[in-house]
């Protein structure tokens, strides 16, 4: 036990002030800063109002209170710090909606799509649609149309290759 017994702890950071200071200014980085700190480290032991005999190092328990008090403000700040970024970060996003010129070329890609597959023979058309756009596999669309799994297998490859080259006529 220290022999700055016999008094409040209040009266320990009065005593202690300037080092104290000195020392959360250390952990904060702010002088100002620092002061507040400490005026709330003795606002605190004001309010319970205990003796420091009853601490067994009333210096070092000082101390560890201002640090402590310290490294909360600096992770508050640090947390605000990442709540503004996060929010101009979010205020700079671009809208992840399609432009109005995106959604007028999607339409038109997809209608030259149409056209494209209207060009083809029924049978391969069909075969198309049931792979790529209903997402039945070959076999279900063999059977379906009474054709042999090779023969729907061409008519997928070849209904592709057909859609490919029109779109990339389109666009050039």
């Amino acid at each position: 036990m220290s022999n700055e017994g016999g008094f409040k702890l209040r009266e320990l950071v009065r005593l202690h002030h300037r080092h104290l200071v000195r020392f959360v200014s250390a952990i904060v980085g702010n002088a100002q800063t620092a002061e507040d700190i400490a005026q709330d480290v003795y606002l605190k032991f004001s309010t319970r109002n205990v003796d420091a005999t009853t601490v067994d190092y009333p210096k070092t328990y000082l101390f560890t209170a201002a640090r402590n008090a310290a490294i909360d403000h600096t992770e508050r700040l640090r947390t605000e710090q990442r709540h503004r970024e996060w929010r101009e970060d979010l205020s700079k996003v671009v809208s992840l909606a399609p432009t109005p010129e995106a959604q007028i070329h999607s339409q038109q890609r997809l209608q030259r799509m149409a056209t494209a597959l209207n060009e083809l023979p029924a049978a391969c058309r069909e075969a198309f649609v049931l792979n790529k756009l209903q997402g039945l596999d070959h076999r279900v669309i063999a059977q379906r149309l009474g054709i042999s799994v090779s023969m729907v297998e061409k008519h997928v490859m070849r209904a592709l290759g057909h859609c490919r080259d029109r779109l990339r006529e389109e666009e050039v």
